[in-house]
């Protein structure tokens, strides 16, 4: 429904284009009719091989084939364009897990962080869970039915990270390896889930 939905609003379709040659076919189609009711009694032929019969199933047929052919088309295009969209989105969500996995293990030499370097990880933390909130938004709007099962996996993977990130060790002055370790450990695994999730898409949307 969402896509039809993106279809009608595609501002791109001639639709001035598409209603005259509607009501062009759709008026050559109620004479064709009408010329076979009136001509019941003694059906003529065309060539003295088609019949008005046949012409109006041929000309039906072709009608109803360039209409179908036509909204599929469009229909896949704008399946092409929004998976697109999410396949891009999955990929910056990951770039940007990456990097702040990356970030905190960099400073695994110094054993902690300090003021300004947790400031930078808050930050990179809200602008991975806001981009979060806008690729499930967008899902929404466009797979409702996938919507909340790929909610549920993202929101779980972003807080279990961030709690470890935020947690025991965050404000220590002297952090233990273990702890750099399970940042990198749990980012791999939210890595893991978006690289499903970006074969999925693939695969069903």
């Amino acid at each position: 429904m969402k896509s039809i939905r993106l279809w009608l609003s595609n501002r791109k379709i001639p639709w001035n284009t598409i209603i005259i040659v509607a009501l062009f076919c759709v008026t050559v189609l109620i004479g064709m009719n009408l010329a076979i009711i009136f001509q019941a009694a003694h059906v003529p032929e065309i060539d003295h091989k088609i019949r008005y019969s046949e012409l109006l199933n041929w000309s039906t047929t072709l009608v109803v084939g360039f209409f179908v052919g036509y909204v599929l088309k469009n229909q896949s295009d704008n399946d092409k364009v929004v998976k697109g969209y999410l396949l891009d989105d999955v990929k910056t969500i990951s770039k940007l897990v990456e990097d702040l996995k990356d970030y905190c293990y960099s400073f695994k030499p110094n054993h902690s962080f300090t003021d300004e370097q947790r400031k930078d990880i808050d930050a990179k933390i809200n602008v991975l869970d806001k981009k979060i909130t806008l690729f499930c938004n967008f899902l929404k709007d466009c797979y409702t039915t996938k919507h909340n099962a790929v909610n549920d996996i993202l929101v779980t993977q972003h807080n279990s990270l961030n709690r470890i990130i935020t947690g025991i060790g965050y404000y220590d002055k002297d952090c233990e390896d273990e702890y750099f370790d399970k940042i990198v450990a749990e980012a791999s695994k939210f890595e893991s889930e978006l690289r499903r999730l970006y074969l999925r898409i693939i695969k069903e949307m």
